[in-house]
């Protein structure tokens, strides 16, 4: 809104121009995200399958059974080959919807917005569920979610250390 209202002051041709120049600004963004971005990585794609809408699609076993398979030195054949049973166990499982639905809303325009939970919250809960013995239900699945949603974190620390020596650097030099 205070964008629109400080546009006022400007003259038509330059909106034009400021208009055009923000539309090439986010043709370049677009272009390099397209260039940089692992879009045709299909081991990112597959990830779609730790999403909890995804349990019950049909291709959703092969699917994890894919990224199992993908992480280099995770499971053993014995265990790829237990990931559809476990998977269609889990897909079976009837999952309490606040496991997954944190909030849902009404705006003041009246439009339904649903906020989510965070996708380890998710998880610790599924992953929590036992059998009538007291053995988790999904050992394997537990071996694949757990090793890929620590794949975010691997450099956390280190990305940390070069943001304070980024900070250290600029303040020195100024």
């Amino acid at each position: 809104e205070e964008a629109h209202r400080l546009l006022v002051d400007v003259s038509a041709s330059d909106r034009v121009t400021l208009f055009h120049d923000v539309k090439l600004i986010y043709h370049a963004i677009v272009d390099n995200l397209k260039k940089h971005l692992p879009l045709k990585n299909t081991f990112l794609k597959d990830l779609h399958v730790l999403d909890s809408a995804s349990r019950t699609k049909p291709d959703s076993a092969d699917t994890m059974i894919r990224v199992g398979r993908a992480i280099p030195k995770l499971l053993s054949d014995a265990e790829i080959d237990r990931i559809r049973h476990e998977f269609m166990m889990y897909a079976a499982e009837t999952i309490d919807q606040s496991w997954y639905i944190k909030n849902k809303y009404h705006d003041s325009d009246g439009n339904n917005h649903t906020e989510y939970q965070q996708i380890d919250y998710y998880w610790n809960k599924t992953l929590s569920l036992t059998t009538s013995f007291g053995l988790p239900k999904y050992p394997t699945l537990s071996e694949i979610v757990k090793n890929i949603l620590i794949i975010s974190h691997g450099n956390s620390d280190v990305e940390r250390d070069f943001s304070i020596n980024e900070h250290i650097v600029v303040i020195i030099f100024y």
